[in-house]
């Protein structure tokens, strides 16, 4: 009895193990997004900045997107448009464009710190259930003493009046 008990604990913490690394995994695949997005924000301030050194009239290429670009020339380098959310964008110049992205860099990198404390917090969990998991299945798990039980009286120990 005390066999089947312990090994449907086994079972249940197995089962939050594979919980908790699919979690783990799903914050991995969040944390690659998160850095993707980093990586656009950044390409997009080393595009601001090449933007305002350029002068107007000057030929360009504009990304489409997917590595793919088009001729264009600067029309004027102080007017961009800029998402602000919900599928909206805002005309700002040059250092209000350059202010927004850094504003979103710095939201992406305090999501990605959530993130990785996160992961690092669930590392923690799956290493003490795997932990608890293995002695259980090697059986060196820590067994509690046997109570001291109460001994019975002996034959020799009873006194018959």
């Amino acid at each position: 009895m005390a066999e089947d008990a312990s090994q449907k604990e086994a079972q249940e913490k197995a089962l939050v193990y594979q919980i908790l690394q699919a979690q783990l995994e799903e914050l991995g695949k969040q944390s690659d997004a998160i850095d993707a997005r980093a990586a656009e924000f950044e390409a997009a301030k080393a595009a601001l900045g090449d933007m305002g050194k350029a002068d107007e009239g000057k030929d360009v290429l504009i990304p489409a997107g997917a590595g793919c670009y088009f001729h264009g020339k600067l029309g004027s380098k102080d007017r961009f448009l800029v998402e602000i959310g919900a599928g909206f964008a805002a005309e700002k110049d040059l250092a209000g464009a350059l202010a927004s992205v850094d504003d979103k860099m710095n939201e992406i990198e305090k999501l990605a710190e959530k993130v990785e404390a996160e992961m690092v917090h669930l590392r923690g969990s799956m290493d003490k259930l795997g932990l608890e998991l293995n002695e259980m299945m090697t059986g060196k798990a820590k067994v509690k003493p046997p109570e001291e039980k109460e001994e019975k009286p002996k034959d020799k120990d009873i006194i018959v009046d």
